[in-house]
């Protein structure tokens, strides 16, 4: 009996496998996706929740980056002030101030590249849901 049910708990977590002739047709049709291998079909609850987590883990590594941005620049300024007799204080000041905003900037740029390809995957999802119901239902 317990046998049978690890088969059935097994059966219900396995997803069904992508067949190589929808992938080779959304292949066709979408080259330049990391994502084109997979039908649309296939994407169901479960992907569009992880495009989301995706979206969130992206907003978190953007407050991180600006988070070490600030921290630099206060702590460059701090050293500034407090750098009275110490040359290598005030120089350690003056880099900091520049390395932190470097970091602010390449945050911003990682948010936004990474924020500009999730949109992108998830229009084409949506595009390629929609063919796929057109297909369905007309």
């Amino acid at each position: 009996m317990a046998k049978k049910e690890k088969t059935q708990k097994k059966d219900v977590i396995e997803t069904p496998p992508v067949t190589e002739m929808a992938a080779e047709k959304d292949a066709v049709a979408q080259p330049d996706s990391p994502y084109s291998r997979f039908s649309a079909d296939v994407l169901i609850l479960r992907d569009e929740l992880a495009i989301d987590r995706t979206l969130l883990a992206n907003e978190r590594t953007l407050l991180a980056y600006l988070r070490s941005a600030v921290a630099l620049v206060l702590a460059g300024f701090t050293m500034i002030h407090f750098a009275a007799e110490s040359e290598w204080f005030w120089l350690a000041g003056f880099v900091s101030i520049p390395i932190g905003i470097l970091a602010g900037a390449v945050g911003i740029l990682r948010f936004h590249n990474m924020n500009r390809m999730i949109t992108r995957i998830r229009k084409q999802i949506k595009e390629e849901t929609e063919e796929a119901e057109e297909m369905v239902t007309g």
